[in-house]
């Protein structure tokens, strides 16, 4: 009977460790968005940029959500990073490509290797998603696909 309990009582253990969850943050991101490193127009986490404009600053929040690592933008404007302006709502995978840019006209550029280009239209102090043209990206974009 004591050799029962004691198999129940390692099997227990096994249970509960197995069965505990490990706090994951974006700081354990195997395949962090560094893109900035190849061009510093490219934000990044660790590189906040600002629009041409010089009326916006985009930061990039890196996350994790459903065992996936990610990164989403944040817009503020430049006098005022403590309220944001625009938080955008689409996340995109950091394992793949993932660049993120202005225009000169306050648009948002985004290009992941899993999703594609997608554009931001600046509208006022809000921006919308579009598809861009296909045959259409930035030059430092182009660039830096090719």
């Amino acid at each position: 009977m004591k050799i029962i309990g004691i198999v129940y009582g390692i099997l227990i253990i096994i249970i509960l460790v197995a069965c505990q969850s490990e706090v994951t943050t974006y700081n354990n991101d195997p395949h962090p968005n560094m893109s900035h490193q190849e061009n510093s127009l490219f934000a990044t986490p660790d590189n906040p940029v600002e629009s041409p404009s010089g009326d916006f600053l985009m930061v990039i929040e890196a996350g994790y959500n459903d065992n996936v690592y990610d990164n989403h933008f944040v817009i503020y404007k430049s006098d005022k990073e403590e309220q944001p302006k625009f938080i955008s709502s689409k996340k995109y995978r950091t394992r793949d490509r993932l660049y993120f840019l202005w225009d000169e006209a306050d648009n948002i550029w985004v290009y992941s290797g899993d999703s594609g280009t997608t554009l931001w239209i600046k509208d006022n102090d809000t921006w919308s998603e579009q598809n861009p043209a296909p045959d259409y990206k930035p030059v430092v974009l182009q660039e830096a696909l090719e």
